[in-house]
């Protein structure tokens, strides 16, 4: 909550962005493709796919989960006038973009990202255990603490939001 009642500099969300972006979009990802490959070796898993198909199941993820990932963090800079990281949150609620669909458009889109890399790579590991296990404590961690946090700071707004958008998964609408 301290953090939000601060307000950051150009200079300094430019800063968090490049901070998350290389930590987010390098970091995590290479150090679950080198665990998870050595997972593999060790434990002999392997998606049982041919190498085609799990380069355009791979690719075709990456395609939808990255951009959509780069959509939210846009919009929570320009129209919430923050970053995703929590020592620069945004001020304003974004509600518009990819928050129309789900509440968490961030981590949806970094899900589907890292699991196309999964595919790609071929690491069968990196799916069925390391993925949970990192995306699990953040999705209890962002519905427990961040969302309270959330309906403190935005009120009657944030729970009119929550109510009529879904936390993860869009729904298809017509």
């Amino acid at each position: 909550m301290k953090w939000s009642s601060e307000k950051r500099s150009a200079k300094e969300r430019a800063i968090a962005l490049a901070v998350g972006a290389v930590v987010f979009g390098f970091l995590i990802p290479s150090a679950l493709i080198a665990i998870g490959s050595s997972l593999d070796s060790s434990l002999g898993f392997s998606i049982p796919l041919p190498l085609f198909v799990r380069r355009i199941i791979g690719l075709f993820l990456i395609l939808i989960g990255w951009p959509f990932a780069l959509w939210a963090v846009f919009v929570q800079y320009r129209v919430g006038g923050g970053t995703p990281l929590p020592m620069a949150p945004t001020q304003k609620l974004a509600t518009s973009g990819p928050y129309k669909y789900c509440r968490n458009p961030m981590a949806l889109g970094t899900l589907l990202f890292y699991s196309g890399l999964f595919f790609l790579f071929g690491i069968a590991s990196a799916l069925v255990i390391l993925t949970p296990a990192i995306f699990v404590p953040i999705l209890v961690y962002v519905k427990l603490v961040e969302e309270k946090e959330l309906e403190i700071r935005f009120g009657a707004k944030y729970l009119e939001y929550k109510r009529r958008t879904p936390f993860l998964i869009p729904r298809i609408r017509r």
